[in-house]
């Protein structure tokens, strides 16, 4: 159970669901114009409950915690492939810490990013992902999150990751929705990447970097990954100069300061003062 007794609160995207009827079965729908064969009407109904199921489990997901997203490489006779895995911890709608876990298809072929191609299918496949991007989508964000990231406004299909971006791209991406990735581990055979909301929970700073205050930037709140690292930033510096005052406190002062200080002379130095006032 959470703690702090938070409930990730269900949210629900009727735009999103009136594109998907519109692009796959309304009248201007890319498979319901006139001569449109029986198989492409069918393939618009299969595309449609497919998006309808991804929209579903969207709206009924939690609140991503943090996790770790790996990618191994193999090789086959076209060369080095990768597949991915993802696992994290999320809050779900009653309150309870539960862990999930998503694995992706390995690469085929050559001429790409792998690596980000294969970390973009499986987080595709996470409600808890998909709940960010479509809240983000169907709240109307000015801009695009960011490189890596399509929200797809007014299209039939639902917000999603983009592959072949590369892996630094995405890592940008996944900031701009209110995700802290980054490098943990790089070997020959895998990569590790461990990532983890930005802000606690609850807190009106993770809400806004998923879309509140989605306003300036790509992919920055105003009111919320802005000002928690405002406080951040505060915070560090007011450290650093109480220990600055405590080192200087501690610090034994210079030489010019020590020549500056008044000390008692000793007998032999002022025989020599006497002595040479006498020559003058």
């Amino acid at each position: 159970m959470n703690p702090e007794g938070y409930r990730a609160p269900r949210r629900h995207y009727p735009t999103i669901r009136q594109d998907a009827y519109d692009g796959y079965l309304g009248p201007s729908g890319r498979y319901m114009r006139d001569g449109a064969t029986r198989s492409e009407m069918n393939e618009a109904q299969r595309d449609y409950d497919e998006q309808i199921g991804i929209i579903d489990a969207a709206e009924d997901a939690g609140e991503i915690l943090d996790g770790v997203l790996t990618i191994d490489w193999s090789r086959n006779y076209e060369g080095y492939q990768a597949k991915a895995y993802l696992s994290y911890r999320y809050i779900d709608t009653d309150g309870y810490q539960r862990r999930a876990n998503y694995e992706s298809r390995r690469t085929g072929g050559g001429g790409y990013d792998k690596a980000s191609t294969a970390a973009a299918s499986v987080l595709r496949q996470s409600p808890e992902f998909n709940r960010i991007l479509m809240y983000l989508r169907e709240n109307d964000a000015e801009e695009e999150p960011g490189y890596g990231v399509r929200l797809n406004k007014r299209e039939p299909y639902g917000p999603s990751f983009g592959g072949g971006v590369g892996m630094n791209a995405l890592i940008g991406a996944m900031k701009s929705i209110g995700i802290d990735m980054y490098e943990a581990q790089y070997t020959d055979n895998h990569q590790v990447y461990t990532f983890q909301r930005i802000g606690p929970l609850p807190s009106e700073s993770v809400r806004s970097a998923m879309g509140n205050a989605y306003k300036t930037g790509k992919g920055v709140a105003k009111k919320g990954v802005a000002k928690t690292r405002q406080v951040t930033s505060n915070v560090k510096a007011k450290a650093k100069m109480a220990g600055k005052t405590k080192a200087s406190a501690k610090k034994p002062a210079s030489a010019s300061s020590r020549s500056c200080a008044s000390k008692p002379k000793t007998k032999a130095q002022t025989r020599k003062t006497t002595t040479r006032t006498g020559r003058r």
